[in-house]
């Protein structure tokens, strides 16, 4: 079908703006979408009849709270199995929007793609080591494979601890 036919994407704050676009982009492509909204159900629910019912999934979660998060990964992981893409548009007014944005990103990063987060860190790292090398400070990081730890596993749902093995 297309270059990410069978991918599973979860797109936050999807059924208005630059994520609505973002989602039909995804959907000709192949991938099956999860279109996150925080109190837009209305546009959600007609993005997804619009794209394929069988291919997209409304899904009410305020990512900027753990308990929406674990909603949105279990919702994505019930449905389609598995996760294969985070695109992380949400926002709104400034606290709803760090919190939909920033601690949603972060949320979602932690409790779906451990490897996400060595991304993270390595942009910073390449960050701090452009910032104080000329200092003569080396900034190193270490950043290994999502590990079976408490820091991992304690606190998640099952669903959502499948999500993550499913991304193996």
């Amino acid at each position: 079908m297309g270059p990410l036919s069978g991918k599973v994407a979860i797109v936050t704050g999807a059924s208005m703006g630059i994520s609505k676009g973002s989602v039909e982009r995804l959907t000709a492509d192949g991938t099956l979408v999860i279109v996150n909204y925080n109190s837009e159900s209305a546009a959600a629910d007609e993005m997804v009849y619009s794209i394929d019912v069988n291919r997209a999934l409304a899904v009410q979660a305020d990512v900027g709270t753990m308990t929406g998060v674990d909603d949105l990964i279990s919702a994505t992981v019930e449905r389609f199995g598995k996760i294969d893409i985070l695109l992380l548009s949400a926002g709104i007014q400034f606290y709803a929007q760090f919190n939909s944005s920033v601690q949603g990103a972060f949320f979602l990063v932690q409790h779906t793609v451990y490897v996400m987060t060595k991304g993270a860190v390595e942009q910073a790292t390449r960050s701090l080591c452009k910032a104080l090398g000329l200092k003569g400070i080396t900034v190193n990081t270490i950043a290994p494979e999502a590990t079976a730890t408490d820091l991992l596993l304690v606190g998640k749902r099952d669903e959502a601890l499948s999500g993550i093995a499913a991304l193996r």
